[in-house]
């Protein structure tokens, strides 16, 4: 990551027929970075131009836009790292973009495969996980789309959905009750609302923490050490 920008080339594959154009940076985690409706001049995905790390993957670098594909965990460690890949064609007609990875977490592998068919307005995904160990692993999968907003952007949930937190224009919080509609916090309010969820979540931590300590009773692990210490002089 650097300060300066720079004009940099990146591998681009692209899967296309007459009504969508699909673009898989497979130097880049394997990411769809662009999804192209041809039939009305419109990126049902969003399609940002300019590749700009955050610190926000498990291990640094991150980019915003497109359809990022995490596993085994979110913002995955290798987001911003390049991937194995090939392509195929089927014997329907079709097209697809493999690409692969053995990850250094649990040494399980991934190979995900966009297909997209001749006459078909919608790209479809394969994805195959690998457990190269003798152990069971656990493990996340999680698509992470990106999409425009506007004045009439909306997020929508079912009524079973308690409290959603994003990064978009608001926070929804649906209600318990069955007559009550959801309810909407504005830009403003989702921070207050925020802070209070995280002090209400950590006060109970600190209760204890003070009580342990008010009873002598050791409350981290190096206290626990040094008391285990002086108990064998």
């Amino acid at each position: 990551m650097y300060d300066e920008k720079e004009d940099k080339e990146w591998t681009a594959l692209y899967l296309e027929n007459e009504y969508i154009k699909v673009m898989i940076l497979p130097e880049l985690g394997g990411r769809i970075q662009m999804a192209y409706d041809k039939t009305n001049d419109y990126h049902f995905v969003y399609y940002n131009r300019v590749i700009k790390p955050a610190l926000v993957g498990l291990t640094g670098p991150w980019i915003s836009g497109g359809i990022e594909f995490n596993w085994p965990q979110h913002h995955r460690p290798t987001t911003f790292d390049a991937t194995d890949y090939y392509i195929s064609e089927n014997k329907d007609g079709s097209k697809t973009v493999w690409v692969n990875e053995y990850e250094m977490m649990f040494g399980t592998k991934c190979a995900l495969g966009f297909t997209l068919y001749p006459g078909k307005a919608y790209i479809e995904l394969h994805a195959k996980l690998y457990n190269r160990t003798p152990f069971p692993q656990t493990f996340l999968w999680w698509a992470n789309p990106a999409v425009s907003v506007d004045a009439h952007y909306q997020s929508i949930f079912p009524p079973d959905v308690h409290a959603v937190f994003d990064h978009g224009k608001e926070m929804s919080v649906p209600s318990l009750l069955p007559p009550e509609p959801i309810t909407k916090l504005t830009i403003r309010q989702a921070p207050i609302y925020l802070y209070t969820r995280i002090f209400l979540c950590l006060l109970p931590i600190w209760l204890l923490t003070a009580g342990l300590t008010l009873w002598g009773i050791p409350s981290s692990k190096k206290s626990r050490l040094d008391a285990y210490r002086q108990s064998s002089y």
